[in-house]
């Protein structure tokens, strides 16, 4: 049973240091705060990281006070977890509808964000809050909680000693899951939705030949990155689905051994989802880079550039005076869901055509 416990610690040490990369290279690197997708994958690694921690937390909880833990320590820790996924979620689903906008009105991505990342970074924490208030109404009507609820129903029949959500409420543990589940599915339709689009908008422009043209190309390096990452990302929202279908549905039908595997399978892919989200991204992947040469010794994921194509690279994202008021504003360039092998092919062209 220690050993289980000792389990929780480690995986949540893991996916803290996993997920707290994306959140280090974008804190240390001012640049990247002008970067709306930046900042929101940031905010999805907080999440996780926060995730990560009180996994950490509830499986010391486990092995410093004798079985069973506390109710009041456990159900409080559990209620913090449990609302840091719908933090993640949420945030997930941000970040799934910031790649639609981009791919969806690309010369307009800047001026629609700078409307709307504030909000889209502050939704998330309060969906979390909002998770948290939920529970702490259940609590305070005292109702019967999932080991209750299992017993009565014939589907379980122990009550575990561990610190486990099946101590919460049941209808909080519903509607937790069920809010996870209504997530990832919007999540899912808004990545398959943006896939179709682009897919049709794609074969519009081959259709015409106009594929070399400055926006047609945009366009196409944008959504050549955003459809590989939808590729990854709706498996890992497809186990989402599942898992949350199955957490919902065990109020009537319960199958322990299922569930604990997708459960398990679900936190592992919160790592692996940022981790696609930041390398598909030219100014993560960058960023990152850097850091490992300044501060680990090492080349990153980048491929060995001679200083002359960095020059030309920083060239083509560069800003340019606006005709209003001498404000500078960025280039369509500059938004990053695009393919990073294209930028300095981007720089040839323009120079060839003058």
């Amino acid at each position: 049973m220690r050993v289980r416990h000792l389990g929780k610690v480690v995986v949540g040490i893991l996916l803290m240091l996993n997920c707290s990369v994306n959140v280090v290279v974008v804190g240390l690197n001012r640049s990247m705060w002008d970067e709306p997708v930046a900042l929101l994958v940031a905010n999805l690694s907080v999440g996780d990281v926060l995730f990560g921690f009180m996994m950490v937390v509830i499986g010391l909880a486990d092995v410093v006070f004798p079985p069973p833990v506390p109710q009041p320590v456990c159900v409080t820790l559990q209620y913090l977890v449990l609302g840091t996924s719908w933090q993640v979620k949420s945030a997930q689903l941000l970040v799934a509808l910031d790649m639609l906008i981009a791919v969806v009105l690309p010369l307009h991505y800047h001026q629609v964000m700078d409307d709307w990342l504030k909000p889209m970074l502050i939704a998330p924490w309060i969906m979390m809050l909002i998770n948290l208030l939920i529970g702490v109404v259940c609590s305070s009507l005292q109702l019967e909680n999932t080991y209750e609820y299992g017993l009565k129903h014939g589907w379980l029949n122990e009550v575990g000693t561990d610190c486990r959500w099946e101590l919460l409420p049941s209808v909080y543990s519903f509607i937790w899951e069920g809010g996870l589940f209504v997530m990832s599915t919007i999540s899912g339709i808004i990545f398959i939705y943006a896939s179709l689009v682009g897919v049709r908008q794609r074969r519009a422009i081959e259709e015409r030949g106009e594929s070399g043209t400055a926006s047609s190309a945009f366009f196409l390096r944008r959504f050549k990155s955003m459809y590989k990452i939808a590729k990854v990302i709706i498996l890992f929202i497809a186990l989402d689905i599942i898992g949350a279908g199955m957490r919902v549905s065990a109020r009537w039908y319960y199958i322990p051994l299922v569930s604990t595997a997708i459960h398990f399978v679900r936190i592992v892919s919160l790592g692996a989802e940022t981790w696609v989200y930041g390398m598909n991204n030219v100014s993560l992947r960058r960023a990152f880079d850097t850091f490992c040469q300044e501060h680990l010794g090492f080349l990153g994921f980048a491929r060995q550039v001679q200083p002359e194509q960095l020059m030309m690279r920083a060239f083509s994202v560069s800003k340019r005076p606006s005709l209003e008021g001498g404000r500078s504003v960025k280039r369509p360039s500059d938004n990053s869901w695009r393919h990073p092998d294209l930028q300095l092919d981007e720089v040839c062209d323009s120079r060839s055509r003058h």
